[in-house]
């Protein structure tokens, strides 16, 4: 008994899988359909001897070998090669569907959190963008996952975050985001050559997308301003992130092992005159600066001081001064 060998690793090649994963897979199936067709496995010899068979495939013929025990059989039980037939045709391409989804959920596991482009393919009621990535895998962005200030039109590429990886069954479900503050990292990472080296490090961003952003870089070679790479001349990094962003606002923030410093940093662009601490265990500082720079300090709905306190883990209090 042969099976369609060329077949099999034609469509392992088409769908980027191991072939002998596959081969195995069927290898388990003509068993499992063997020991079925004797009703959970046969009598031989004694009555209360039960023997379970197994089966290989050449991988080079396709032939097929049922062995009973480690000895092959001579000859098949009449009907079973028709059965096994129907039961081939029925489930190889179940079969090659869970080991795509199985090498999916593998490969995207694996890139959390990384940056991916995706073409948007269409938006349902509920306002699930539904995308193609790069490599032709489906993806979906739910709602919760996307930019408030965006529109999602078919066609366009956008880059996207790898948020979640999900297998159910045989289906494997990648979920993408515009919204996780990792996208912000990613696309940083994407434009300044001295963020991918690792002379300048992104300590920590605080986020509300599509508004605004505050990132806190440090450098590692004493050469190199983080604040002034990240910008670039004339501000033609920053304008390719914000681009990237749909024109949210990006605060970069000098760290300094300073938490006083750190503080009058995160609070930019308002200019501090000095930060004190009161209460060390419960970590609440409080910032000074002059009446005109007050607003600006707080913020517009307090979004400024909300979103340094949420990149420093701290309590922040603003007083005149």
């Amino acid at each position: 008994m042969e099976i369609q060998i060329e077949a099999i690793k034609k469509i392992a090649l088409e769908k980027a899988l191991d072939f002998r994963s596959l081969l195995k897979n069927i290898e388990r199936l003509i068993q499992d359909s063997y020991n079925d067709y004797y009703g959970q496995g046969f009598v031989t010899g004694s009555a209360d001897q039960l023997t379970l068979a197994s089966a290989h495939i050449n991988s080079e013929t396709g032939e097929v070998t049922i062995s009973e025990n480690g000895i092959a059989v001579d000859r098949l039980p009449v009907g079973f090669e028709q059965a096994l037939e129907h039961t081939l045709k029925a489930n190889v391409m179940r079969l090659v569907h869970a080991e795509h989804s199985r090498r999916l959920f593998n490969v995207y596991n694996s890139k959390l959190g990384h940056l991916v482009s995706a073409r948007i393919t269409g938006i349902d009621e509920s306002g699930m963008v539904y995308v193609q990535i790069e490599d032709s895998h489906e993806a979906v962005v739910p709602v919760s996952e996307q930019m408030p200030n965006e529109q999602y039109i078919p066609g366009e590429m956008m880059h996207f975050v790898i948020a979640d990886v999900l297998q159910a069954g045989a289906n494997t479900r990648i979920t993408l985001s515009r919204s996780h503050p990792n996208i912000v990292t990613r696309i940083i990472e994407f434009y300044i050559p001295e963020v991918q080296s690792g002379e300048v490090e992104i300590v920590g961003i605080a986020r509300e997308p599509g508004s605004r952003s505050k990132v806190s870089v440090r450098s590692n070679n004493e050469r190199i301003n983080p604040v002034g790479s990240v910008i670039g001349r004339h501000g033609i990094r920053m304008q390719n992130i914000i681009e990237e962003l749909s024109g949210e606002k990006i605060d970069l923030i000098q760290y300094s092992s300073d938490i006083l410093q750190y503080v009058a940093n995160a609070l930019s662009p308002a200019r501090i005159n000095s930060v004190e601490e009161i209460d060390k265990e419960g970590k609440l500082y409080r910032a000074y600066t002059d009446a005109d720079q007050l607003t600006l300090a707080i913020g517009k709905g307090a979004q400024n001081v909300r979103l340094a306190v949420r990149l420093l883990q701290v309590r922040i209090d603003i007083k005149e001064g």
